[in-house]
């Protein structure tokens, strides 16, 4: 042991000794040090010495005079999860520390011995945090906190054990402490402090509760794996250097990423490690004990049965005071309904507002800022007014169900909320939209309940809470559109909801499956067909369910979301009488205000889809002008609620109808049908602002107008086309106008202009390939139809090289596949690149689309092909091409593409003649 000590250490004796103590069997060894058994006489107790790794910092007198003040102040830390510091010394220029022993393993080990749940964890983690926030209060920094520097002990007690090596010269880094759990301004040797700790800690336990790293999608291990895979000779060592590099880089800009499957991890505990891994200190909590007390559950909820003890007792203390409590319990209750403003600010406040700012951007965030203060008015004022109906009435079983619903409506606001923190979203809005979109004044409905509600006890009731968080997150699955591991969610809760035997719960669990089911199934054709669509039949056992019970909130719901969903399947909606179905409800007006722009909407929308399908054209006339009063009406009542997100959809629902409506015109009442919508997408686009949803709701919109004045006007389509790229500027979602403006000023000067914009947006901005190469194509055809092409042949060059490169086309444009290749042939032809040019022509002519193509684009390729031919001197393939050119021009109208096109096949005729 002798000379393996002084080979570590540089420590020579016989027996080993170092300071006072003698050092016996070795108890574990790390990168710091080697730690041993030993005897401390003084205090005649087993110690354990830690005999630190030879350093030459340490030679120094003042690093010395540092480390001993970093040893007085840790030894005066005493804490149950604390490792107590008893000596520290230097022998012989070593460094040695002398602490408590304590048997057992480490953290780390504790983790992957056994399987622990989430909560086990959890506890284990806020004990050792409660012992790192002491040593906190001592001004004593840990530096280096991992599993590994945590012991826990035969008696399961956790203990932070270290303290302060990092400080006496850790060899990981300059700053010291170990790479993978370094806050960033520790790794780049700034200065640190106890909110370094702090981010350290929430790593450590980001990992226990699951299993990754915060700021990496692979363990080391996987990383090593899939790096020596591609490059065999690289090492550990540069593996290594490399895993930790990309791990600083992502916690530098905060690209937190938590794993989809979470095992129920509480929103507030992700909220809480979120903000300790911030990559800016300041915006850490202020403490170690800050973060630990958001992190402890358990004293949460004694908090919370140490208040409902006390409101209990002041009941008693009540009833036995008769009468003269009257006034007091009065004034109780008038503080429990001015609570709503608390209650709400739990779920959106600055703290939150800040969190989203990172992953959305400030103007998406003031989007959903707006609508979130536009529902907080609404939920207060529902909560204000229920509360003061019935609590103040003293009718208290009324106010508890009333409440239950309008903390569902908040708790899905709040999942919201929390999922766009944590994972970002490019709908955000869409998103918040879609979950403060259901009426807080509906909960007033749940006024009688419980009439036919069973009791509850405690168990039960922490049991509904735990079954409506995972429906509040089976949501947020269902508007990112992840349908299957929405239901997978929900499946399970159907089970504990039967267990239950709780009726008001089984209508939500069966409302969101078949929410979920349905969502999933309205693209399938298959499944659309008949009443037979997953997810109704979960919708009518919701209804029951919500009927049996009362649960008149979720009733409604149920009657608003199968109504949408109907229109959007294809079948009929029937005109809801709102007046008289609300008539007999409580707060029935207040209700009918609520949702009947909604309502008035999805009916003008299943109108435009009937009028569609009408195959008399008198009655489909008919349907659609019902459908713009049903959506004009829509708008108003938006407006009149001051809804600007509401309204601004209300009208591009209004414009799409419109537009439909003009087709079916014709002439003056077309154009003012057309005008009708351009002045709803207009309004709508400076109500949606910067917002890129409304951007992508809108621009297509015009794309379709567009079209549509083309057949009147083709002026005023070019001046709504320059007014809508005027408002979106280098947005990307300029697509939407410049894409249909390319398709529809096809041959004329102005595609050119839409070209040019369009190049430059692909240069500027990443965009989805299914309509980056459709820019590509049409941008190309603009350019080559251009009299002044031969003058921007480097243009040609480079447009026709990106869109080849874009070839072969995504499987749902191949019918647009031949027009990509006689683009590319026409554009090889002007560069005189002759043999490239027959090739791409050629591959037009034999796709199996090219039959689908129009006689007109047919007519002008095999023109393409035979000027090429005869470039190449190829005079009978030259010949079939112009007999081919000529069958489809001879047949056609005047004007374009006769007129066109017979004057450049006879010129081709003439030359080959010639040869």
């Amino acid at each position: 042991m002798a000379s393996i000590i002084r080979q570590m250490t540089g420590v020579d004796s016989e027996p080993v000794t170092i300071g006072p103590y003698e050092l016996g069997e070795v108890l574990g060894e790390g990168a710091m040090g080697v730690v041993y058994r030993s005897h401390d006489s003084d205090l005649d107790v087993e110690v354990a010495v830690k005999v630190l790794r030879r350093r030459g910092a340490l030679l120094d007198p003042e690093v010395r005079r540092r480390a001993l003040r970093e040893a007085k102040a840790m030894a005066e830390v005493i804490h149950r999860n604390v490792v107590h510091v008893h000596k520290v010394g230097f022998d012989r220029g070593q460094a040695w520390i002398s602490m408590e022993l304590v048997p057992g393993k480490t953290l780390r080990n504790w983790l992957h011995d056994d399987e622990h749940s989430w909560e086990e964890v959890l506890r284990v983690y806020v004990q050792a945090g409660r012992g790192l926030a002491v040593a906190h209060a001592r001004n004593v920094i840990h530096g280096d906190f991992k599993p590994d520097n945590v012991l826990i002990g035969d008696d399961g007690v956790p203990k932070v054990a270290d303290f302060g090596l990092a400080l006496l010269g850790g060899e990981h880094s300059p700053a010291g402490g170990t790479p993978e759990y370094m806050a960033p301004e520790q790794y780049l040797g700034r200065h640190r402090d106890a909110r370094s700790d702090q981010f350290s800690f929430c790593v450590a336990l980001f990992e226990g509760l699951t299993a990754h790293h915060p700021y990496s999608r692979w363990t080391f291990g996987e990383f090593l794996s899939t790096i020596q895979a591609r490059d065999p000779t690289a090492t550990q060592t540069s593996v290594r250097q490399e895993y930790r590099r990309l791990i600083f880089v992502k916690a530098s800009h905060g690209e937190l990423s938590w794993p989809r499957v979470r095992d129920g991890i509480p929103r507030s505990i992700r909220v809480a490690l979120t903000r300790g891994l911030d990559p800016d200190p300041e915006r850490r909590f202020s403490t170690m004990g800050e973060l630990v007390d958001r992190l402890d559950l358990e004293r949460q909820r004694k908090r919370t049965r140490i208040f409902i003890g006390a409101a209990a007792a002041l009941a008693v203390a009540a009833m036995a005071g008769g009468v003269g409590m009257y006034q007091y319990q009065r004034r109780q209750r008038a503080e429990i309904c001015r609570a709503a403003p608390d209650e709400y600010a739990k779920v959106w406040n600055d703290e939150v507002r800040s969190s989203l700012v990172p992953r959305l951007g400030d103007p998406t965030t003031n989007r959903v800022e707006e609508l979130v203060e536009i529902h907080r008015a609404r939920w207060q004022t529902a909560y204000a007014n229920a509360c003061e109906a019935t609590l103040m009435e003293r009718e208290a079983d009324a106010w508890i169900s009333v409440e239950g619903c309008l903390n569902r409506r908040l708790l899905a606001v709040d999942a919201g909320l929390t999922e766009l923190a944590e994972e970002g979203s490019t709908d955000a809005v869409t998103t918040v939209d879609e979950l403060t979109t259901p009426s807080p004044a509906l909960c007033w409905l749940d006024a009688a309940s419980l009439t036919s509600a069973r009791a509850l006890d405690a168990r039960d009731t922490d049991a509904i809470a735990e079954v409506r968080a995972e429906l509040a997150l089976a949501r947020i699955d269902e508007i990112a559109r992840r349908y299957d591991d929405g239901i997978t969610r929900v499946e399970p809760q159907l089970s504990r909801a039967k267990a239950l035997d709780y009726e008001p719960l089984l209508a939500e669990v069966h409302y969101q499956l078949g929410r979920l089911r349905l969502q999933r199934s309205r693209n399938d054709s298959a499944q659309r067909e008949g009443w037979n669509t997953p997810g109704f039949d979960d919708l009518a056992a919701a209804a029951t369910y919500a009927s049996n019970s009362f649960h008149r909130s979720t009733a409604w719901d149920i009657a608003i979301f199968q109504a949408k969903m109907l229109s959007v399947l294809g079948r009929p909606v029937p005109p809801v009488d709102l007046e008289s179905a609300l008539d007999h409800e409580p707060g029935g007006r207040l209700l009918l205000r609520e949702q009947e722009a909604e309502l008035l909407e999805m009916h003008g929308l299943d109108l435009y889809r009937r009028g569609l399908e009408d195959e008399e054209p008198d009655e489909a006339v008919d349907l659609l002008r019902e459908a713009v009063a049903s959506l004009e009406r829509a708008a108003a009542l938006q407006a009149k609620r001051g809804h600007r997100l509401g309204r601004a959809k209300a009208l591009g629902n209004l414009a799409r109808t419109q537009i439909e409506l003009g087709t079916r015109l014709g002439g003056e009442q077309a154009a003012a049908s057309y005008r009708g919508a351009a002045a709803a997408i207009e309004e709508a686009m400076k109500l949606w602002g910067e917002e890129s949803y409304g951007h992508k709701y809108l621009a297509p919109l015009n794309g379709q107008l567009v079209n549509a004045l083309m057949t009147i006007d083709s002026t005023e389509a070019r001046e709504i086309v320059e007014s809508a790229l005027a408002e979106l500027g280098d947005d990307p979602d300029s697509i939407y106008v410049l894409l249909p403006g390319l398709q529809a000023f096809l041959r004329q000067p102005f595609a050119l202009e839409l070209a040019d914009r369009a190049m430059a947006l692909l240069d500027n901005h990443p965009l989805p390939p299914l309509i980056e190469s459709q820019l590509r194509m049409y941008a190309l055809d603009a350019l080559i139809r251009d009299p002044a092409a031969t003058s921007r042949l480097g243009d040609v060059r480079q447009w026709s090289a990106a869109l080849e490169h874009s070839l072969p086309l995504d499987p749902r444009l191949s019918a647009r596949e031949p027009l990509a290749q006689a683009f590319l042939g026409r554009a090889k032809l002007l560069l005189g690149q002759w043999s490239d040019a027959r090739s791409w022509l050629q591959k037009a002519t034999s796709h199996q689309s090219w039959s689908t193509m129009t006689d007109v684009t047919r007519a002008e390729v095999w023109l393409d092909l035979a000027e090429t031919e005869l470039h190449l001197d190829e005079r009978e393939p030259a010949a079939e091409a112009l007999a081919r050119a000529w069958a489809l021009i001879d047949g056609g109208t005047e004007g374009y593409p006769h007129d066109v096109l017979a004057p450049r096949h006879e010129a081709l005729l003439a030359e080959l003649r010639e040869i």
